[in-house]
């Protein structure tokens, strides 16, 4: 990446999607519970699957923000 101010930013940008997220799992976590109080098994299941892509995007993206971690002290102690 360069220099430790443009892994900084990168890391601030990873972050700020990982926030982002953070209220879109809470939501399709409500939405499959209210599903499943209810009984609608198809609800249930593309809430369920919603939140599973959910996660899993989360967590890349703390893949990624330890990646730029890592990237940054190497670059500090170059």
């Amino acid at each position: 990446m360069g220099t430790v101010e443009a892994v900084e930013s990168e890391i601030a940008r990873v972050n700020a999607a990982i926030e982002a997220l953070e209220p879109k799992i809470e939501k399709a976590e409500g939405k499959a519970e209210a599903a499943e109080n209810a009984g609608n098994t198809e609800a249930v299941q593309r809430w369920f699957t919603e939140l599973q892509q959910l996660r899993k995007k989360e967590e890349q993206l703390r893949k990624k923000e330890e990646q730029l971690r890592e990237e940054k002290a190497r670059l500090q102690f170059a």
